[in-house]
């Protein structure tokens, strides 16, 4: 009975907290990176003048589109391929572009899996972790593979399993820039393959989130060669009919901290103006372009 009482007061809180006109941002409660972010836009927003003392939260749930279609949250940050599927899409707006994840295709450093075609060919079990889940259908679509042949897994299991051979190869979606990735593939004696033929060609022309992306192996010190694969951006999105200000001073915010975003984090350190508005996957809101129209061209972001 306490638990029930204490989700009835979260919740109310959580209802509670936009009517009270502060800023909200919902995220995905098991992302540490869209947290992270979200804190930091949050903190960047709330230190800003002219914002009429109104404070930002971040709100943390299992559906943050969820969250922002209700009205409990103001926005949202969503990876690119989530964002596709949802039916109402035509009711949101991008903001900004905040990172790249990438498909990492992970094998055995000594083994003979030289792309991830050739594992499909040879009918090697590839695990998926679970919050990854949604991309196999895109991927069966054009390999035209048997689901089975993919095996679900934490990622905490990759190593055990590689090593037990329940699996010969991993595919994990991650930051373009990710440590415990570069842990693994050292620890355990790992690499990296290509994700880089016609049908992944193929998929790109289908899916206007999916994007062309290199691993560079200046990035990755086992790696003696880029590698390519594909990936989708991260956005930050907010409803259309969202409050103009609202939008205005939260996108002038990010603008305005670009060098700060670059020292705070690995995934940030090559992010630029131009990229923060590339392969947005929705239209821009009107209210971020007049923001970023509104800034000096001179100034340095």
């Amino acid at each position: 009975m306490k638990g029930v009482y204490i989700r009835t007061i979260v919740l109310v809180i959580l209802f509670i907290l936009p009517l009270f006109g502060d800023v909200s941002i919902a995220v995905d409660k098991n992302s540490k990176i869209d947290k992270m972010s979200a804190n930091l836009i949050c903190l960047f927003y709330s230190t800003q003048k002219n914002t009429n003392n109104k404070v930002c939260h971040v709100l943390e749930s299992k559906d943050p589109l969820r969250m922002l279609n209700i009205d409990i949250a103001n926005f949202a940050i969503v990876n690119g391929d989530r964002l596709s599927a949802y039916k109402e899409s035509d009711e949101l707006n991008s903001i900004a572009a905040l990172y790249k994840d990438i498909l990492y295709f992970i094998v055995p450093k000594n083994g003979n899996i030289d792309s991830f075609e050739s594992a499909i060919d040879n009918n090697i079990k590839i695990g998926i972790l679970k919050k990854d889940q949604h991309l196999i259908h895109m991927i069966e679509e054009k390999f035209h593979i048997n689901k089975n042949q993919f095996v679900t897994i934490e990622k905490k299991s990759i190593a055990p399993f590689m090593k037990s051979k329940k699996i010969g190869a991993t595919l994990m979606l991650e930051p373009m820039i990710s440590e415990s990735v570069k842990k693994l593939l050292k620890k355990e004696n790992l690499t990296l393959r290509q994700l880089s033929n016609k049908k992944f060609s193929q998929m790109i022309r289908s899916h206007n989130f999916i994007l062309k992306s290199i691993i560079h192996k200046e990035n990755y010190p086992s790696l003696d060669h880029d590698i390519a694969t594909i990936g989708t951006k991260t956005v930050l999105i907010t409803r259309k009919n969202s409050p103009s200000k609202e939008i205005y001073d939260l996108t002038n915010a990010i603008f305005l901290n670009i060098q700060r975003l670059r020292r705070l984090h690995p995934i940030y350190e090559e992010i630029s103006k131009k990229e923060l508005l590339e392969e947005l996957t929705l239209p821009q809101h009107e209210e971020a372009i007049k923001a970023m129209n509104g800034m000096d061209a001179n100034a340095s972001i």
